[in-house]
């Protein structure tokens, strides 16, 4: 075969000339080594300007995270939008983080809140990553609330994503409201008559009822409730209702 000697030709001749081996051998290995450190799509040391509308401690929670990130420094925290522009047009900022007015008192009451990310995008591979940075270091700062919410009433995450849409707060101005709830329970003889004495029992006037009929010996059953405003302690109704035997669990479904 002709192969062997071309092979031997090629290395014969590549011996002879001591640029061949570094051509062919060092200067690949070099490149195999160096390369992949130095096209890295890592982005640090950007700097960032906050304007916090809200000043409360959840805000400085959050400017605190964001200054302790390794990938962001900050740079001030200004007190208007054309003043934190002002640092990134004078190349003093690469971001703008806006923490809106009542941030504190939105997550508290409506579970969500707002926060600005303005980004400098003369070099646009910059901006695209340090503004995922940011949403990240976001993100991470709820779910730390979350946790620490869900710690506090001692429940799972599971249950608080589970459960979030179906719990509303009942307080004293739920009085003079409709609620309408939904209960799943056995099909046993005087079990429904035992649920309407605890809501008779509360001074709470039922508005409609509706049981569906029982499905392998378990029926649900739909009551809308007016609470009046001589109506006793919603809550513990609720609880009365939900340790009956044959009661599998109560949900409120709608609040007017």
């Amino acid at each position: 075969m002709i192969l062997p000697y071309l092979i031997e030709k090629e290395f014969k001749q590549m011996m002879r000339n001591i640029i061949l081996p570094i051509v062919f051998i060092v200067l690949p290995i070099g490149m195999i080594n160096l390369m992949p450190r130095a096209a890295t799509q890592e982005v640090k040391n950007l700097t960032i300007s906050v304007i916090d509308n809200d000043h409360s401690t959840w805000s400085q929670r959050l400017i605190q995270k964001l200054s302790a990130s390794t990938s962001f420094s900050l740079t001030d925290v200004s007190s208007t939008y054309d003043a934190a522009l002002h640092r990134v047009e004078a190349g003093e900022a690469d971001f703008i983080v806006e923490i809106e007015p009542d941030f504190e008192r939105n997550l508290v009451r409506e579970g969500a809140s707002r926060v600005l990310i303005s980004a400098n995008a003369v070099n646009g591979v910059k901006a695209g990553l340090g503004s995922s940075y940011l949403s990240q270091i976001i993100t991470d700062y709820a779910t730390e609330l979350r946790e620490e919410a869900t710690e506090r009433v001692d429940i799972s995450r599971s249950s608080f994503y589970k459960y979030k849409e179906d719990i509303f707060p009942f307080h004293d101005n739920a009085k003079g409201r409709t609620i309408t709830m939904v209960i799943q329970l056995d099909d046993e003889p005087g079990l429904l008559s035992a649920i309407l004495k605890t809501i008779a029992d509360t001074h709470a006037n039922i508005l409609t009822i509706h049981q569906s009929i029982p499905v392998n010996g378990i029926a649900s059953l739909t009551l809308s409730v007016d609470i009046l405003p001589d109506s006793l302690d919603v809550n513990h109704m609720m609880e009365q209702i939900e340790q009956q035997d044959g009661v599998h669990y109560l949900k409120i479904l709608a609040r007017e």
